[in-house]
């Protein structure tokens, strides 16, 4: 039996009608790591609550830890003529896609918006051109390496794909970074970005000490339903200027989503060469984090069943895009997989909701599967008070995550 805690309070607020700041601070046992380290990634994984496997410290309870969650100040200004918003201190930066400069969520056994939002926390200056109403351009430059406490932790350092046998590989992680993003929008249709980032290493590998993650993503409304979507990315890996590593090092998908008012769905075509090596959290396949040498197709479909009920069917197919499984990657030779997702949503009465889960990872050639059961209960206790339950069950053909597991939150916001 773990009990975990967490106090957060922020503040924030205009100083005059150009500058606007904001601080939050949070204390609690659930981010230092204390003197836990991460393990082979196959050896060391446990489910969270949810399904979604995290490390082998997934339960235990952590070092209490203070730590400044976001402290900066932001400003508007002109600079050659052009309107510029300025933000200084430690902030919270993601793209639009995954694909790039994400965080995953690994702590399914909590819910909450600042664990959730799939940013990365930096320490840093960001300038925002604008460029009339259709065009920007966004320049940062920050500390990346371990910015929430002393210990490791799920809010720090910035890492890249470290690939399926190196999740917590600290070394890895980027200590500082300089990026440049263009956006180009199309009204309410849609719109480009195109990005550049340049992300160092404090250590010096045997071939690379920096990465250079270069990308465009793009995305097009046909009509209110049909929306077209394609994110193209490669990294660069550099030793002092020199790049050693510039083959097999590319990604993108392309696809598109159909929605109505009762249903809607969702498809993707992709590849992820194996030394693709983006900050990034395009997804999993059991427990393995934004795998890299896949080639496949994935959907998703969701239907409204009427009465507060919706039933949403994903389903994956990756085999191995190369023979050779390269610096980063999950599969090699014949290897896949396949992955089936079904969640049901639905609720009780005016207080009481609940979800029923289930996720099934085939690897091809016999080589394994895991299984997530999830049931869940969420009640409202009146505004700003919340309590969920959520019992989770998972086999695995290795054994190492079979069992089961609940989980209680109650979350409480003034």
């Amino acid at each position: 039996f773990n009990f975990f805690h967490e106090l957060n309070i922020t503040l924030d607020g205009q100083a005059n009608e150009n500058v606007s700041w904001k601080a939050s601070i949070n204390t609690g046992n659930m981010i230092g790591m204390g003197d836990l380290e991460f393990r082979d990634f196959t050896a060391g994984v446990v489910p969270t609550m949810t399904g979604s496997p995290v490390f082998e410290f997934g339960y235990t309870e952590q070092d209490q830890a203070v730590y400044i969650d976001e402290a900066w100040i932001q400003f508007g200004t002109s600079i050659a003529g052009k309107g510029t918003e300025v933000t200084v201190g430690r902030f919270y930066h993601s793209t639009n896609s995954p694909m790039f400069f994400a965080r995953h969520d690994y702590s399914d056994f909590y819910s909450n918006d600042r664990w959730d939002n799939g940013k990365h926390m930096i320490d840093g200056g960001k300038v925002a051109f604008g460029f009339g109403e259709n065009a920007g351009l966004t320049v940062f430059a920050a500390r990346t390496d371990n910015p929430a406490v002393d210990n490791p932790s799920f809010f720090g350092p910035v890492f890249g794909n470290v690939g399926p046998t190196n999740p917590g590989n600290w070394v890895w992680a980027f200590q500082q970074m300089l990026g440049v993003e263009f956006d180009l929008s199309f009204g309410d249709k849609g719109g480009i970005k195109v990005l550049h980032y340049w992300q160092d290493f404090d250590y010096r590998f045997d071939d690379f000490n920096q990465v250079n993650t270069l990308g465009a993503e793009a995305s097009y409304d046909l009509s209110d339903q049909l929306t077209l979507y394609g994110v193209w990315g490669q990294t660069e890996w550099v030793d002092n200027g020199d790049v050693t590593i510039d083959e097999d090092n590319t990604a993108y998908f392309v696809g598109g989503s159909y929605n109505t008012d009762n249903w809607g769905l969702t498809g993707f075509f992709g590849q992820v060469e194996s030394n693709y090596g983006a900050a990034g959290a395009w997804g999993r396949i059991g427990p393995y984090h934004s795998p890299a040498n896949i080639e496949g197709w994935m959907a998703d479909f969701w239907i409204g069943l009427g009465n507060d009920t919706t039933l949403n069917v994903g389903y994956l197919d990756m085999e191995a895009a190369d023979s050779d499984s390269g610096l980063l990657g999950l599969f090699s030779g014949d290897q896949g997989a396949t992955v089936l997702e079904v969640g049901l949503d639905f609720a009780l009465n005016s207080n009481w909701d609940a979800s029923l889960g289930y996720e099934h990872v085939e690897f091809d050639n016999d080589d394994g599967h895991f299984t997530w059961y999830t049931l869940g209960l969420g009640y409202n206790l009146g505004e700003n008070t919340d309590l969920f339950i959520n019992y989770l069950m998972s086999d695995s053909s290795d054994g190492q995550l079979n069992g089961g597991g609940l989980g209680i939150q109650a979350t409480v916001s003034f």
